[in-house]
């Protein structure tokens, strides 16, 4: 029986034929892409990103964005501090992340 191939184990050159491959391969990728969401329906896109949105209310707060009697964790850097009352959410006053998880006191 004759062994299976190994693949090779060498880089490819980041320049000449391989390299230009690459970067034709990912235009031609960006461009499919783009040109797949300009067919699609833009108010089904909409809606999807809107239902994706409330799902997430319960589980992410937004810099902004309404909390009450909440812990907050900041997703960027991990800053927690607990949302006494019905306050606005403000950035993080660590690293300025936008976005925290939520969890309700015990």
């Amino acid at each position: 029986m004759k062994e299976p191939e190994q693949p090779p184990t060498e880089k490819l050159p980041e320049s000449g034929f391989w390299h230009d491959l690459k970067d034709s391969l990912f235009t031609i990728e960006e461009r499919t892409a783009l040109w797949m969401l300009q067919a699609a329906d833009p108010t089904r896109i909409d809606l999807q990103r809107l239902q994706s949105c409330f799902r997430m209310t319960d589980v992410i707060r937004q810099a902004r964005e309404t909390a009450d009697h909440e812990y907050l964790t900041c997703l960027n850097c991990g800053y927690e501090y607990f949302a006494r009352g019905t306050l606005t959410v403000q950035p993080c006053q660590t690293c300025g992340g936008c976005f925290f998880a939520v969890s309700k006191p015990h």
